[in-house]
């Protein structure tokens, strides 16, 4: 997975990716210093989501050290604004292309968190 998040080029080796039985697709990135991390789900179908109001995508942002978060960054129905458009699916595999301005996630998840994530030019590859 690549991206550029707030101007800094991210690229992330996905090490999860799945369709589960209700037909939801998640997949999640981390980069080799394992200190940013991207994830998003969505409806697993070919198309263009836009995140509104009313969108069930959540797409994420997420700072760690080591295994313990140190910011959440969401764009999802309550906050935030993107879109996630998925080129490909298959039975094995999935690809396409997103960007989302993410806020703070709500709650503890959020922990550390301020201001606003902008990430652009995302492109995902991944493997179920």
């Amino acid at each position: 997975m690549t991206a550029i998040i707030d101007g800094v080029a991210y690229t992330g080796t996905v090490n999860a990716a799945s369709v589960n039985p209700s037909g939801n697709l998640n997949v999640a990135s981390n980069n080799a210093a394992l200190t940013l991390s991207i994830t998003f789900a969505a409806r697993a179908v070919v198309g263009t989501t836009t995140i509104n109001s009313s969108s069930t995508t959540v797409m994420n942002v997420i700072t760690t050290n080591g295994s313990t978060v140190t910011g959440s960054w969401a764009a999802s129905g309550p906050g935030g604004s993107g879109s996630l458009t998925i080129a490909t699916l298959t039975s094995s595999s999935v690809s396409g292309t997103f960007f989302f301005t993410a806020v703070p996630a709500p709650g503890a998840s959020g922990a550390g968190a301020t201001g606003t994530k902008t990430v652009t030019s995302g492109a995902f590859n991944a493997t179920f």
